[in-house]
């Protein structure tokens, strides 16, 4: 990964996608896809949750994921709300439905 800023889990790839389908459909996931460039779109089509992929990748998915979905930052919230409760381990998972902001 020469060149990149880093890296993220496919899980957390799956479960931004996942957010996308639960709540828009299909549909939305096939138009965020179409915003990406093909190689993108290559190794979404495939991500393994326990695999590492460039950070770069997730910068671009989110950013397709806002346009399309039009509620400007606000997504970025409910991306992480999802990405928690699809992740986090059960020892934390106490910690994410704890009311209150953090």
């Amino acid at each position: 990964m020469a060149g990149s800023s880093g890296s993220i889990k496919g899980v957390v790839l799956r479960s931004r996608l996942t957010y996308v389908r639960e709540n828009m459909g299909e549909t939305a996931v096939a138009s965020i896809l179409v915003r990406l460039p093909v190689p993108d779109q290559q190794e979404l089509s495939r991500a393994l949750p326990a695999s590492w992929y460039p950070f770069e990748i997730q910068q671009r998915l989110d950013d397709a994921i806002a346009a399309e979905m039009g509620i400007g930052e606000r997504i970025f919230r409910l991306l992480g709300e999802q990405s928690a409760r699809d992740n986090l381990a059960s020892s934390h998972r106490a910690l994410a439905d704890a009311p209150g902001d953090a």
